[in-house]
Order: structure tokens, then sequence, then C-alpha cells
């Protein structure tokens, strides 16, 4: 089972920048991507090529 995952964090007013995310004691990632954007996260389609994308709709003050 995969205990990390290389993502790209892209922030509304910032550069994007590499993250290296811990899965869960379930080997989830979910926890790990909420934390990165502040609140939950949504899927979205395929943005670049094979790699599965996802959408914040919670802004961060």
């Amino acid at each position: 089972m995969k205990t990390t995952l290389e993502a790209m964090i892209v922030p509304v007013s910032g550069a994007p920048y590499p993250k290296t995310l811990e899965a869960d004691e379930n080997g989830s990632f979910l926890r790990a991507l909420q934390n990165c954007v502040g609140g939950h996260i949504e899927p979205m389609g395929y943005l670049f090529d094979d790699a599965p994308t996802v959408l914040s709709r919670f802004r961060a003050s």
C-alpha cells in the first residue's frame, strides 16, 4: 500500500509548490489533502493527463 503521495499545491494568490503527503493509518490521503487546503475538497476530472485533480471550495482567511 502506498504511504506517500506527491502533490502539487496551487494556491489562488501564490506560486504552485510540490508537497509530499502522508497516508493515515487506513491508507487514506483525504485528511492530508484537506489539511493542505484548510477545508473540504471534492474530486475533479483529469486536468493533467493521467493525474487526478481536486478542487477546494473553501477559502482560508
